[in-house]
């Protein structure tokens, strides 16, 4: 049961980790077009 809720926060955290990338990404790419 512990070892699935660290494996529960580690996915939250790639999944958080991942949107904040892709967002930095985008906007780096809209400001580049710009």
């Amino acid at each position: 049961m512990k070892g699935k809720h660290y494996f529960i926060v580690f996915l939250m955290s790639a999944a958080g980790a991942a949107v904040a990338v892709s967002y930095c990404n985008s906007k780096h790419t809209t400001t580049a077009t710009k």
